[in-house]
């Protein structure tokens, strides 16, 4: 109710744009009054002036007092029960069938909204202005330019209230014929929608429309839109002011039925304009149906049948169906084939293109009176049950790689193949196995990732699975090892010496199950130039001193593969340069107080002088030093001996850098008494 109270006082705001305000209109040598009831509570009634041009007499021209209606037979008489009963309530008099009084006249004034209504109401409804006493035709005897006052009469004067300007009779005001006029068809309806111009409505040339309709282009037309007070304007309950357009929607129509249209003007005065050009609408149905709803899919020998509802309100002209077969998005309209197969009362079908243990997905979609098509409903899937496996996988391949395990296999030709699994086996017996993978793999190739450092053989078996998760018997058994990047561990040289003109070398063992040998390299003089002196599956290795300088090993272990170990620490060997000749012919007597030794100096340039030791034979006996002689000895005599006791004579050559030969031992006894 407010919004309508709103849209009066706009009118009353837009129309009465003078101050005072009115309205002239002139056809024919008449002239048409109307102006805007004067808010005093001392106001009775009005009398109406003319005035030619040229002329300074004022003439009344109205033969009774122009008053508001309050005689309730009068008032009914005038506006009849509709419009009657509109001025009665905005007076304040609603239920009962009385006259208006003065202090109804009062109320109404001081209630601007009420005020506001009624104004406007008199500007759109001729007959609402007759009520209120402020419309008026006038003839004037010559068709001169003239003017009009209007005076508001009191109980005891006359107040001036509004003077108009001259206006030349002889020229008649036309009523605009509406434009921009657009007619749009909806279901069972059509929306009729024309401009609004703010100066027409201002100046009062146009407060009205009349929209015209008939079922032939000839007619008879007939004012479908006569019952509005503000025509175009109300929609409903609700109040659209619209700038620029109106819009009146013409309600009862039926689709797919032709029909036309025509607009005319309406003045303040009530009179129409020209008539617009004839506009051809066949209303139809363009609203979005919902979506088919209670889809239900059910098997029976082999088929599908779906079933489903509409539980739309807008009835479509029927439906659409697709299908997709397997997890794919590639949905395809199976159902109608034609367009002619529309059937808003088929509501089920049956789907025969189905095989067991295969994925199908449907949707339907609604299609409108109008070809509006609906959202798509929900997806359905189903998969008819399958129990039969497939057959087992063959010509599966395993080759072993760097750390992973390529597998391959022929493919399956079953229709309903879903993929494949694999399990993994790696104890000795092939007992316990894994599965490799949580989904199932689609290809027909499989590369399995193992540890580089496995050394043991490894059992693969693959199984075909089938969309209704139907698993076959495991293929035959492949085992493959992966291929060894793992080196065995490092020997340790334990011991390096050198002995008749020999050196010895020792190292430790490594673990590995797959060792191949040992690898052990030499270098002569320095370190710097290693090369591989044997390759043997001992422990140790010997070999003639070629060359009397240092000596480096370093040795390696080597596995079935070729994988070669890290390098033991390198070892030095110290070869020294050839010793001395030992002494020749050497003797050992007994004399009554001492140990006399001789010898002969070897043939050795070498030799520049000896060195001789002794211990006795009783274990612990500590090696004594003797004798340090020069190159022209040849004779030493051992006073210190005990000869009581068995001993040992060690008797050396040296040379200049205290190297020396080896020893000649001679072992010594007591004589017998």
């Amino acid at each position: 109710m407010k919004k309508l109270i709103l849209m009066f006082i706009f009118y009353s705001i837009a129309i009465f744009s003078q101050d005072p305000a009115y309205l002239i209109f002139r056809n024919s040598g008449n002239v048409y009054l109307k102006w805007e009831y004067l808010r005093d509570n001392n106001h009775e009634h009005y009398n109406i002036y003319r005035q030619y041009e040229n002329s300074d007499t004022w003439e009344q021209i109205n033969p009774k007092p122009l008053k508001l209606i309050t005689d309730i037979d009068e008032i009914v008489y005038i506006g009849g029960e509709y419009y009657g009963s509109i001025y009665l309530s905005l007076m304040g008099v609603k239920r009962e069938k009385r006259d208006i009084t003065k202090s109804d006249i009062i109320a109404w004034q001081n209630n601007a909204e009420a005020y506001s209504m009624l104004n406007a109401l008199s500007v759109t409804q001729p007959l609402i202005s007759e009520l209120t006493g402020t419309s008026f035709l006038d003839t004037p005897e010559s068709r001169a330019r003239v003017r009009y006052k209007i005076n508001s009469i009191r109980a005891a004067d006359e107040l001036h209230y509004i003077t108009s300007e001259f206006i030349d009779t002889k020229i008649d005001d036309i009523v605009p014929t509406p434009e921009d006029i657009s007619i749009k068809p909806l279901n069972n309806s059509a929306s009729i929608i024309w401009a609004r111009s703010l100066d027409v409505l201002q100046s009062g040339r146009a407060v009205n429309f009349n929209i015209y309709r008939a079922d032939n282009i000839t007619g008879p037309y007939l004012i479908v839109n006569f019952a509005d007070m503000f025509q175009g304007v109300l929609t409903g309950e609700e109040v659209e002011v619209d700038t620029n357009y109106f819009n009146f929607v013409d309600d009862n129509l039926i689709n797919g039925k032709t029909y036309y249209y025509y607009l005319t003007g309406v003045n303040t005065f009530g009179f129409e304009s020209q008539r617009t050009s004839v506009y051809e609408v066949v209303p139809s149905d363009n609203r979005v149906p919902m979506a088919p709803g209670d889809i239900t899919i059910n098997e029976f020998g082999g088929r599908l049948k779906l079933s489903w509802r509409n539980i739309s309100r807008v009835r479509p002209i029927g439906y659409e169906i697709f299908k997709s077969i397997g997890d794919t998005d590639n949905f395809v309209k199976v159902f109608p084939t034609l367009d002619a197969q529309y059937d808003a009362t088929i509501t089920t079908w049956t789907d025969a293109d189905v095989r067991e243990g295969e994925f199908y997905s449907y949707y339907l979609v609604a299609i409108g009176q109008s070809g509006a098509r609906s959202e798509t409903s929900d997806t359905l899937t189903f998969i008819i049950d399958d129990y039969i496996p497939p057959a087992a996988p063959v010509g599966v391949v395993a080759v072993g790689d760097t750390g992973a395990i390529k597998l391959s296999w022929e493919a399956n030709t079953e229709h309903d193949l879903l993929g494949y699994q694999i399990e993994r086996s790696s104890d000795s017996r092939f007992a316990t196995r894994f599965l490799v993978t949580d989904k199932p793999i689609t290809g027909t190739e499989f590369i399995d990732t193992v540890r580089r450092e496995s050394q043991s053989d490894i059992a693969y078996f693959v199984y075909a699975l089938d969309k209704s998760y139907n698993r076959s018997l495991p293929s035959e058994r492949v085992i493959v090892r992966v291929i060894d990047v793992v080196p065995p561990l490092t020997p340790e040289m334990t011991s390096i010496y050198e002995e008749d003109d020999k050196y010895f070398v020792n190292w430790t063992k490594s673990p590995d199950n797959d060792l191949k040998a040992y690898r052990l390299y030499l270098s002569i003089g320095d370190s710097s130039s290693f090369t591989l002196k044997t390759e043997t599956t001992s422990l140790s290795f010997s070999d003639r001193i070629s060359e009397r300088k240092e000596h480096f090993f370093k040795v390696v272990a080597v596995d079935l593969s070729g994988n070669e170990s890290l390098f033991s620490r390198i070892r030095r060997l110290q070869i020294e340069d050839e010793t001395p000749r030992p002494p020749d012919s050497v003797q050992v007597i007994q004399e009554e107080k001492y140990v006399n030794i001789e010898w002969k100096a070897p043939e050795d340039e070498r030799v520049v002088g000896f060195f001789i030791q002794r211990n006795y034979a009783e274990k612990g006996s500590p090696m004594v030093d003797l004798a340090v002689l020069k190159a022209d000895k040849s004779r030493f005599m051992d006073w210190d001996v005990d000869i009581t006791r068995e001993c040992t004579y060690y008797i050396y050559s040296r040379d200049e850098k205290w190297r020396l030969s080896k020893p000649v031992i001679i072992n010594f006894g007591p004589k017998s008494k």
